[in-house]
């Protein structure tokens, strides 16, 4: 059972990741409508969407894992704790990484058409 609970939430981010790249379309409005607020721009493509629902969910699971744990009495291994510390902190900085160079692209994209830059 440890070994399940230790892969569950791997076993969930390919599985998510997998869905959405399926269905790219409905990630990426699910995506925008839900979490947009965490992206520059508030709209998440169809090329984003799978890699950030994905991290969702892995974080999500990984805090549900602590918090089932915790709840019961029962003590949380120092793996899981590194792991949702990773997962918290540099998963969310790559989305925050990812999302402003999108828009670092999007900016030289229309600057190009427009001959004068928008950003520094």
């Amino acid at each position: 059972m440890k070994l399940l609970l230790d892969f569950l939430p791997i076993l969930l981010f390919f599985g998510a990741f997998k869905y959405a790249e399926g269905h790219k379309d409905w990630a990426a409005s699910f995506a925008t409508e839900h979490l947009g607020f965490m992206v520059a721009g508030g709209v998440v493509g169809p090329g984003e969407a799978p890699v950030l629902l994905a991290t969702v969910v892995v974080i999500v699971a990984t805090l549900a894992q602590v918090l089932w744990l915790k709840l019961r009495g029962r003590k949380v291994d120092t793996m899981l704790w590194v792991s949702e510390q990773w997962l918290g902190q540099y998963r969310g900085e790559q989305i925050r990484v990812a999302a402003r160079t999108l828009l670092s692209a999007r900016c030289k994209a229309l600057q190009g058409r427009r001959g004068r830059p928008l950003m520094n």
